[in-house]
């Protein structure tokens, strides 16, 4: 499952992830830089799920899905709580990212 293969990627950098919101949360001026040097990372997983037949737009799309939700996952993350605590915030995004009804109603 994607989550779960973006989820473990994550995880194995763990002491990066925690110095990177030890600093960020010490000096959140710093935040627009952290989005660019994880751009990258989305931009493989893009390149990886079109290389498995995904389409391009849909490819673009899912891998914005899961930078987000590791992204807002990483913001609320207090290091102190555990790699552990991050992981289960990211399945939790994950879960809700698979139950959005993007079903709008016109008013």
């Amino acid at each position: 499952m994607l989550a779960d293969a973006a989820r473990d990627y994550v995880l194995s950098q763990g002491q990066v992830v925690e110095v990177r919101r030890r600093i960020l949360r010490a000096d959140p001026s710093l935040e627009p830089f952290h989005d660019i040097a994880n751009a990258p990372f989305g931009a493989a997983l893009q390149e990886w799920l079109e290389g498995e037949g995904t389409p391009s737009f849909r490819a673009g799309i899912t891998a914005a899905l899961v930078l987000a939700v590791v992204r807002e996952a990483f913001l609320v993350w207090d290091p102190d709580d555990g790699l552990d605590a991050f992981a289960a915030l990211m399945n939790e995004g994950f879960r809700t990212a698979a139950e959005v009804n993007f079903t709008f109603a016109p008013h």
